[in-house]
């Protein structure tokens, strides 16, 4: 059974007061803010521009006069929450590699990761229903920016870098970009949006995933390198 997105934004979205007072740029984040939180509950399809507007207590015009199309808002959205700590988590990685603690610079990327899931479990919703409801082509894309954002950008690059020090087996970067992330993104799915009780927390997943995914990438004659060149 389709409920309507305007029915959705009654029950389940925090309205603003209506006639409120916002600068243009404080404006934009309330509609993105309220358009992440409608679309990750009822998708890109589920969820109109009157449901929005009534959820923000502003006008469709309103909306307009900020985004466009509702898929510009979309893409706004979406780059709103993605960009958002993203350099400053990619300094502290940047760091770690520079003092060659691979372990713990791993368990700190999990950690973050398994941070954000937490923090922002609409943005991951949000980006499933993209999924689910886009095209090959369209999906082709957005698996492509995600590729291409800050942390797996970093991730690859870390992983070269280790290669050419000769303490990472050889193969292609953007191959083991996927190899490290897609365990502990895995995990979080199951137990962040879909409640699936794995019987143990986020802190137990990175204990038991680092020491297991470095075995995979360090050469044979290179077990243990933190800390070495």
């Amino acid at each position: 059974m389709k409920v309507s997105g305007s029915r959705h934004a009654a029950a389940d979205t925090p309205r603003t007061n209506r006639g409120t007072k916002l600068t243009s740029a404080a404006r934009r984040v309330q509609i993105i803010e309220v358009a992440i939180s409608l679309f990750s509950r009822h998708g890109y399809n589920g969820t109109t521009t009157k449901a929005l507007a009534d959820a923000a207590a502003i006008s469709e015009a309103t909306i307009f006069k900020h985004f466009k199309t509702k898929d510009s808002l979309y893409r706004a959205a979406f780059q709103h929450r993605t960009e958002s700590g993203s350099a400053e988590f990619v300094s502290l990685l940047e760091r770690l590699a520079d003092a060659g603690d691979d372990r713990y610079l791993l368990r700190t990327l999990f950690h973050g990761v398994c941070a954000g899931y937490t923090r922002d479990r609409d943005l991951h919703r949000l980006m499933q229903f993209a999924l689910l409801e886009g095209e090959a082509a369209e999906n082709a894309r957005l698996t492509d920016e995600l590729a291409h954002s800050a942390v797996p950008n970093f991730v690859g690059s870390w992983i070269a870098r280790r290669q050419e020090e000769g303490v990472f087996a050889p193969g292609p970067p953007s191959v083991l970009v996927t190899a490290v992330l897609a365990p502990i993104v895995e995990f979080l799915h199951s137990s962040k949006l879909y409640g699936v009780d794995s019987g143990h927390d986020d802190a137990t997943e990175v204990d038991v995933l680092v020491p297991f995914i470095l075995r995979g990438l360090r050469r044979p004659d290179r077990p243990d390198a933190d800390n070495r060149p």
